[in-house]
């Protein structure tokens, strides 16, 4: 069970975000982060499966990379996209039950490529039962409460507790990079602005992604006219009819007869591009670019009659990354009105009418079916009256991974306590069981336990739902606790050991990169480190670590400066981009501890100027990629400060291509 890095560090690590020479390991003291998905791919909190698959990169450790994932057991193409894109983003209105027993309420869920999070409406300090984005209304975090959503008249900020914020348009989608119009319930993600000002800006939903480092993502739809090639069913005009289609879209959503444009390929890509905006530049809206060199490009092959084919047996796609590996998804129509016991039709529905496309296998990379599933359907019994569907994604029954099978057993009636119980009954899944409690009045989804391959962990009985106790397998039993929901006290039960977080008073509105980052962490053996940090740009200014067995205390200090990228964006010229914080420099002490003045930011070696060791690093680069780094310290031999030098060079795609040894003794990086 892996710990997690400071927050900052993380998201900018997993988003490729920031070089090797900005992301600086700040309070290490979080919770274990784990997700409940299991070798098979099943999110053992709800039976459905869940995939990612990477796509296409750009830019390396100052750009984007892009993904889809599928989070469902069915095929839902809300919006008529086929796939959850990385970069769609949105604010909508959900319906929330606080518990069993309890009417259901709205709630404003907003959710990025960072996570996700769900907002009670309030007015003058009241929760309402319903509420929508236009003004009057406060919201407050039904969870975690660093979370914070704010508004003014064109936009909702939703301020994450590292400080980042990802803004969404309200009012008219189309006067903020996103082309259709928007609800009072309903909003699109337009931007994610980091503690640093690293900027993506996503345009149209993700029809085009930019950063203020100059890369772009781009999707590309060219026109498809192919007719539907199965035999199609009619359409159900009656109740009682069988042998059609009830629930199904039609197969050409725009044009006319079956020569007309699928407008399935309107929304849906069949190209994702990654291009670098230092040599060329794609305009948002255009649907097909003219580029004049070779990006990486991942590819999107739609069956013809899309989405209508997915209900009419069993239908194949594939998508092929920019590695040119090809993976393959096949969806087989579920008939939704079997029970999921009998095998026999429910009493009240009609046989071959209301199907569900269901992914039934996964063949990464062009290999035999590696990933394999089964459902059933799920069904509420309600003695004296007809059953009821639950969902129409149903869950899964069984699973196959490299031919060994997996067998489920995705409970899903209520015990007498309200509770529900999600295990494996057979096979190697790292994954036991998952309990939730329904009773939890604003969360009814909210876990009590969960059994992993690495040990247990239990959970808190609030809408928070942290974790609070990890019964490690390999190692001693762990115990959480939190103020404000950062963990404040790790406890474990192999003695007296604990670990104590320390952390400002309060989070008000200028402190919000910061105020959730530990000042002090006490270990288990009673060491203290201590954590400063750049108020701007919420980085770490400076650590200062437990002193060793000669009593140094040793203290490393950060220096940081703004940049700027340059790069085209539709004009001849290039702009230059919104200013960015990166690391210039490493301060650090050979020998001797560190005199640091907290309040002036400043910091000195006891041992003199020639005890330091000084690391700058360098970014003579349109897009900001570290282009060298220089090492300045006493030399012995000389009697003298000695610097070296290492300079790195890059291709157009952000890939590192050269990178020289210190000895060539270079005074500067090309």
């Amino acid at each position: 069970m892996k710990r997690i890095l400071n927050t900052t560090c993380v998201m900018t690590l997993l988003l490729t975000v920031l070089s090797a020479a900005t992301c600086v390991q700040a309070a290490d003291i979080e919770p274990p982060k784990v997700q409940l998905v299991d070798k098979n791919g099943i999110n053992m909190a709800n039976g459905q499966v869940t995939h990612n698959l990477e796509t296409v990169s750009i830019g390396g450790a100052m750009g984007l990379s892009h993904s889809v994932s599928v989070f469902a057991n069915e095929f839902n193409y809300l919006g008529y996209r086929g796939f959850h894109d990385k970069f769609l983003g949105e604010a909508r209105n959900t319906q929330f039950s606080f518990a069993l027993g309890y009417s259901p309420m709205q709630v404003l869920r907003v959710y990025d490529f960072l996570g996700s999070a769900d907002f009670a409406y309030y007015v003058n300090g009241v929760i309402q039962q319903n509420g929508d984005m236009t003004s009057g209304y406060t919201y407050v975090s039904m969870g975690d409460e660093r979370q914070i959503l704010e508004y003014d008249n064109s936009y909702l900020y939703w301020t994450h507790p590292d400080g980042t914020v990802s803004r969404f348009t309200r009012g008219l989608c189309a006067a903020a990079n996103n082309a259709a119009p928007c609800a009072s319930s309903y909003a699109l993600l337009v931007d994610v602005t980091y503690p640093n000002g690293f900027v993506i800006t996503v345009w149209y939903g993700g029809m085009s992604v930019t950063t203020n480092t100059g890369f772009q993502i781009k999707a590309l739809y060219p026109p498809d006219y192919r007719p539907m090639d199965k035999t199609d069913l009619p359409q159900c005009k009656s109740p009682s009819d069988t042998g059609c289609l009830r629930n199904a879209p039609p197969p050409y959503l725009g044009g006319s007869g079956p020569n007309g444009q699928n407008t399935w390929s309107t929304l849906n890509p069949t190209y994702i591009v990654g291009i670098n905006n230092a040599y060329e530049y794609c305009v948002p809206t255009d649907i097909a670019c003219t580029l004049t060199r070779t990006w990486p490009k991942a590819t999107f092959n739609w069956p013809a009659g899309m989405p209508r084919t997915m209900y009419l047996g069993s239908t194949s796609m594939n998508v092929v990354n920019a590695k040119g590996q090809k993976t393959t998804y096949t969806f087989k129509a579920y008939d939704m009105n079997i029970d999921p016991i009998s095998g026999t039709l429910e009493p009240g529905y009609t046989q071959n009418t209301d199907f569900s496309p269901r992914l039934v296998s996964i063949a990464p990379y062009g290999t035999s079916q590696v990933f394999t599933y089964d459902y059933k359907n799920v069904w509420a019994y309600k003695p004296g009256n007809l059953d009821l569907r639950l969902q129409t994604a149903g869950v899964v029954k069984t699973a196959t991974r490299f031919g060994l099978t997996s067998v489920y057993d995705m409970n899903t009636t209520y015990d007498e306590g309200g509770n529900l119980t999600l295990q494996v009954i057979s096979g190697d899944t790292g994954m036991g069981s998952v309990h939730l409690n329904a009773n939890i009045k604003g969360n009814p989804g909210a876990l009590m336990n969960a059994t992993t391959e690495n040990g247990i962990l239990k959970y808190e009985s609030t809408p928070r739902n942290f974790v609070t106790e990890f019964d490690d397998f390999n190692g001693p039993q762990a115990n959480y606790s939190y103020t404000r929901s950062n963990v404040t006290t790790i406890s474990y039960n192999n003695g007296d050991s604990t670990v104590v977080a320390t952390y400002p008073a309060d989070c008000i509105s200028t402190s919000r990169k910061i105020c959730n980052q530990a000042t002090s962490i006490k270990d288990a053996r009673g060491n203290y480190t201590y954590y400063w940090y750049h108020a701007a740009s919420g980085q770490v200014a400076s650590i200062k670590y437990p002193a060793d067995k000669h009593g140094i205390s040793p203290q490393v200090r950060y220096e940081y400066a703004q940049f700027s990228a340059h790069y085209y964006n539709g004009g001849t010229s290039k702009i230059t981009g919104s200013p960015i914080w990166l690391r210039t420099a490493e301060r650090t002490c050979n020998s001797s501890s560190t005199t640091y003045d907290s309040a002036a930011g400043t910091g000195s070696c006891q041992g003199g100027s020639n005890d330091e060791v000084v690391t700058r690093y360098e970014y003579n680069n349109d897009n900001l990629l570290m282009t060298g780094t220089t090492v300045t310290a006493w030399d012995n031999i000389t009697s003298s400060l000695k610097t070296l030098r290492t300079c790195y060079k890059y291709d157009i795609y952000g890939n590192q291509i050269g990178k020289t040894q210190p000895n060539a003794n270079l005074t500067q990086c090309n």
